[in-house]
């Protein structure tokens, strides 16, 4: 679980890839959980607490991103995700 603490949001994801604000919100979350948490997955509802956003705004854009190859989903119940190698490398993390 990421720490309750408050970083700047940067517009560094949306370099990469022309999404909504909702989807950078989205990389950027799992960016962060990536480089703090040791590459740890995480849970839809995880993921809507910090996006502040809906369930089916969450799964629409889960949906997109992992067919565009940015995220890749480990478990459907409950539904978990992490960013793939390949957008881990588009984001300059590996």
């Amino acid at each position: 679980m990421l720490s309750p603490i408050l970083i700047k949001k940067t517009p560094y994801c949306k370099q990469f890839i022309e999404v909504d604000n909702d989807c950078s919100t989205i990389l950027w979350v799992l960016a962060q959980a990536e480089l703090f948490s040791g590459g740890t997955a995480m849970e839809r509802r995880e993921l809507e607490h910090h996006v502040k956003k809906s369930t089916p705004t969450i799964s629409r854009h889960i949906k997109h991103l992992a067919e565009e190859g940015w995220v890749e989903v480990v478990s459907q119940r409950p539904v978990t995700m992490r960013l793939s190698d390949e957008g881990m490398s588009r984001l300059g993390l590996r």
